[in-house]
């Protein structure tokens, strides 16, 4: 494949996220979250921004850059719709926003490779 000087304006990154259950045993859970792609130029620009207005905020870079989700699912089974009041419900889960964090960086400059 052929790579293109022009790209989408939004990537999936798979997100794995590890919680303890009640057994005190880890369960890893994943969904698909959508993040905006940025240039180089904008990357350092996000930077500066977080280091001016964000970087006492844990949730800062996620809620900057999470922009949609697919696989997520609420409390009752159903699929979670993505808006403002479900993103501000995920990103009150310390390991969900570890995880969109990691899954973002890792992504953004390089793509895992596939096995």
């Amino acid at each position: 494949m052929a790579f293109k000087l022009t790209t989408t304006p939004t990537f999936g990154a798979r997100v794995t996220v590890e919680t303890l259950n009640e057994r005190g045993v880890i369960e890893k859970s994943q969904f698909l979250a959508i993040f905006t792609r940025y240039t180089v130029t904008q990357l350092e620009e996000l930077k500066a921004r977080w280091l001016s207005e964000g970087k006492d905020d844990p949730c800062w870079l996620a809620r900057q850059v999470l922009v949609g989700w697919k696989e997520l699912v609420a409390d009752d089974g159903t699929v979670a719709e993505f808006n403002e009041e479900n993103k501000a419900v995920l990103l009150q889960i310390p390991p969900a926003v570890a995880a969109l964090q990691a899954a973002f960086w890792d992504n953004v400059i390089t793509s895992r490779a596939k096995n």
